[in-house]
């Protein structure tokens, strides 16, 4: 079943952080991963764009565990760690660092969102002797 939106449940599970739902969901149809809604997204894009960690960490190690990890271009894992790392969802970023298939794209995503108070830090730096960049 799907929602106006293409949305399976576990898109719906995905989108407000429902790990429990989306565990059930995933034991009893493994292909829901692979699902994509009425804007192409996957319930790993779902749950990354609206930053539930848990999920997001749950889904990749699902995806991990299935031996066609290219079903359905699911990983152009490039796309998903750009959503996390412009989320600051470093933690799932570190996850899906094995998947990337265009670092350009990853790198652009790591320099957009690169802190802006480097200065402080190399000027920190520059002042206590055992901290070096």
């Amino acid at each position: 079943m799907r929602n106006s939106e293409g949305s399976t449940l576990l898109h719906v599970a995905a989108i407000v952080g429902n790990t429990e739902a989306a565990k059930m969901l995933v034991e009893r149809n493994p292909d829901l991963l692979y699902a994509k809604d009425n804007e192409s997204q996957t319930p790993l894009d779902r749950a990354l764009s609206n930053m539930h960690s848990d999920t997001c960490i749950y889904l990749l190690d699902h995806y991990k565990k299935i031996s066609d990890m290219e079903k359905g271009d699911l990983l152009d894992s490039s796309e998903i760690l750009v959503n996390a790392i412009s989320s600051k969802d470093y933690d799932s970023a570190y996850e899906m660092r094995r998947f990337i298939r265009d670092p350009d794209t990853v790198l652009t995503a790591i320099v957009q969102n690169f802190p802006p108070k480097v200065k402080f830090l190399e000027s920190m730096s520059l002042q206590v002797p055992q901290l070096r960049l």
